[in-house]
């Protein structure tokens, strides 16, 4: 996530979400020019679980140029949210009110979703609360289910999933399928009066996906589509506020790579090796989504 004061999110990260800070300060000049096209080293901050191997993690890049995140509205095209999954939502919902982030409402129950073949998300609570940068943050707490979607017990304290708006939802599932063999876990059809409180909208709307990777429960995408266009989407600038980039690890990077253009991505830069000490060491390529977000394709030593 791009982000114009990385103390200030990883205070409501750490504070309001339970994360921790991991690794944090400024990009070696090869990881700037290699990654972001600066020669200027930006200040970067690692956030996770260290008590939970392989956990989601959320890596924040100064980006002081360039508008908010999301100047308009909810259902316009490009990356919306950051998604936290909780135990005690409300506790949590308030603890973030009072740093500064704005929710379009408390905690609401939204309906589960789940279209015919595929399995039902459960009944939940969410919120849309939003940041001074103008990006989202979602808390989601599952309702009458034994477990949490992650691995914790209590308050929030793990990402979930990154939420994207698309306008050709179709071309996403097949990227993440082909090319990073994620399975669509729910496809749905969603209309709701619920849903036009969680997002403080009027007849929403959307059609809805979830992509994961599995079996792991968290670090999932969604796809939001309220409106299919045939144009491909405006991309996303690599260094910007908000989810400006994704990043996943493969174990052979040149096979992964050869999947891209089959997949509806495209090389953009790489491989390249990267020897950072915040985001770490490794081969590295870069590829274009058809949401519009630059991947990092990271094969680690």
């Amino acid at each position: 996530m791009g982000v114009r004061d990385i103390e200030a999110r990883a205070a409501v990260f750490e504070s309001g979400c339970g994360m921790s800070v991991l690794r944090t300060g400024a990009l070696s000049s090869m990881a700037a020019s290699r990654l972001f096209d600066t020669h200027v080293r930006p200040k970067a901050t690692l956030m996770g679980r260290p008590d939970v191997p392989g956990s989601p993690r959320i890596r924040l890049v100064e980006a002081v140029g360039g508008s908010s995140a999301r100047s308009s509205g909810l259902d316009d095209p490009g990356p919306l949210a950051i998604g936290f999954t909780t135990v005690g939502i409300r506790n949590v919902h308030a603890r973030l009110e009072g740093m500064g982030i704005a929710f379009v409402s408390p905690p609401l129950e939204v309906p589960p979703m789940g279209a015919t073949g595929t399995p039902s998300a459960p009944e939940r609570y969410e919120a849309f609360g939003r940041a001074a940068d103008g990006d989202f943050i979602v808390l989601v707490e599952r309702l009458n289910a034994a477990t949490p979607y992650g691995t914790f017990g209590t308050d929030c304290s793990e990402p979930l999933h990154a939420t994207f708006v698309v306008t050709n939802l179709d071309a996403c599932g097949h990227f993440m399928r082909d090319v990073l063999e994620h399975e669509v876990l729910v496809d749905d059809h969603c209309s709701s009066p619920r849903f036009d409180a969680v997002f403080g909208l009027t007849d929403v709307s959307f059609r809805f996906a979830l992509a994961h990777h599995p079996p792991h429960p968290t670090g999932r995408l969604v796809f939001m589509e309220f409106q299919k266009k045939p144009e491909p989407m405006a991309q996303t600038s690599g260094l910007a506020p908000g989810i400006c980039r994704l990043r996943y690890d493969t174990s052979d990077l040149h096979s992964t790579l050869s999947r891209v253009p089959g997949g509806g991505g495209s090389l953009v830069r790489g491989p390249a090796s990267i020897d950072d000490p915040v985001l770490g060491q490794g081969l590295v390529a870069m590829v274009r989504s058809p949401f519009g977000v630059l991947i990092e394709l990271w094969q680690t030593r």
